[in-house]
């Protein structure tokens, strides 16, 4: 069941933001108009409270529709946006694929060699005998073609290694379909654009799995951060996204010759091992004490037992 969080920030400005999340609003603060949508860790979606929705958009004159997912929740993403487009055919739809599955069919997974890379949850799916191949073909972003008001910007780790260039770059060409690729390879694209960095930052690698940075795409997150601003990066792609893919292009260009200091390298390297050790040492201090606790009560019984 979808939960919705509808914050109207203001009424003079006639755009609406919907903004995916698995388990929470993941977006807070965000300062236009918007509806944070907890759609659930699933990719087997139907576009809940979409009477609400069409009700929000004509109550307010909307003139512009703005959809942002995150990984899974680009597939719920994709469903509203078909869904929305053949309602208000006349109103634009821009949606923002975070690091996105373009397609959920185990096929272009199987030929591509990519079926150690997807989620456990997109394995559970495939399981299920009873999906049919309208229930998929509704879920890929190649569906959107249909709409002439829906635009698709895309964007992707550029060096992902959980299928994240492959799901882009099969779409590549498509009318109304904009790459925006980002020279990092963590799966958690939209870090950068909300979050502001810390050296002990963790990010989710893949599904529930958790890690810190490497320190090539720290390096380029924080120079990133620099040059487009924490929040203002994410409003500047929504609201004025050719001059941001200008300014991101003429950036990339100067990261590809901007070489990680030996002294940033050996800073980070004992760093993360400080944070790795202190993980370690805590982890174990528990087991350790738990074992203790265990020992003690068993000892304390046994001496009971004897008086």
């Amino acid at each position: 069941m979808a939960e919705l969080y509808y914050n109207f920030n203001n009424d003079r400005n006639k755009t609406i933001t919907l903004i995916l999340g698995i388990e929470k609003p993941i977006l807070r603060d965000f300062r236009f108009t918007n509806i944070q949508m907890v759609v659930g860790n699933d990719f087997e979606y139907f576009p809940e409270k979409l009477d609400f929705l069409v009700d929000a958009i004509v109550k307010n004159r909307i003139f512009l529709i703005n959809i942002i997912g995150l990984s899974k929740t680009c597939t719920a993403g994709i469903v509203y946006a078909s869904k929305l487009a053949e309602k208000f055919i006349e109103i634009p739809i821009k949606l923002f694929l975070f690091s996105p599955y373009t397609t959920i069919k185990e096929q272009f997974f199987y030929e591509n060699k990519l079926l150690d890379r997807v989620p456990r949850s997109l394995k559970i799916l495939w399981e299920k005998k009873s999906l049919s191949e309208e229930f998929f073909n509704f879920r890929d972003v190649t569906n959107l073609v249909l709409f002439k008001n829906v635009q698709t910007f895309v964007i992707y780790p550029q060096h992902g290694v959980h299928s994240e260039p492959e799901c882009a770059l099969r779409i590549a060409g498509q009318d109304k379909v904009t790459l925006i690729p980002l020279c990092v390879n963590s799966h958690a694209v939209l870090l950068p654009f909300w979050n502001k960095l810390k050296w002990n930052f963790k990010i989710e690698a893949f599904e529930n799995e958790y890690s810190y940075l490497s320190i090539e795409d720290y390096w380029y997150y924080i120079f990133f951060q620099k040059e487009f601003k924490v929040k203002e990066s994410l409003y500047e792609l929504i609201f004025d996204h050719t001059n941001f893919i200008k300014e991101l292009d003429i950036f990339n260009e100067k990261m590809r010759e901007r070489k990680i200091p030996f002294l940033f390298t050996l800073i980070f390297t004992c760093i993360n091992w400080q944070l790795k050790a202190g993980k370690f040492i805590s982890r174990n201090m528990r087991k350790m004490n738990k074992n203790i606790s265990l020992f003690s009560s068993k000892v304390l019984n046994n001496l009971k037992q004897k008086s």
